[in-house]
């Protein structure tokens, strides 16, 4: 029994020495690589942040564009009403001046049909 117990007692420890162990000692290798890995997070937050400065002004400039295109369109829009208005008001000078001579009916878009 005494053999068997040396037997078992041999098996053991070289299946520890196998399997999973932890030392308490720290290579400079992995000191100097978490370094290195820590300072590439750090470079990259920071271009990340220089980007994101970036388009924050580039997005302002769009707004302020963006807003000086649509005050112009709106101009636009009025005086093209206002011509669209004046065009019709000579429509139906003109017509009105026809039906006098010729004894017509109104325009359909005029203010006399729906007058009459």
């Amino acid at each position: 029994m005494v053999a068997t117990e040396g037997k078992t007692k041999a098996m053991n420890e070289n299946v520890s020495r196998q399997g999973w162990h932890l030392e308490r000692s720290v290579s400079i290798s992995h000191i100097i690589s978490t370094l290195i890995l820590a300072g590439a997070v750090a470079s990259w937050a920071m271009a990340a942040d220089t980007r994101i400065e970036v388009n924050k002004s580039e997005i302002g400039h769009s707004e302020q564009r963006l807003e000086r295109v649509e005050q112009r369109l709106s101009g636009s829009y009025k005086q093209i009403l206002e011509e669209l208005k004046d065009l019709r008001a000579r429509i139906d000078r003109l017509n009105d001046a026809q039906s006098r001579t010729r004894g017509a009916r109104p325009a359909p878009w005029s203010d006399e049909r729906s007058n009459p």
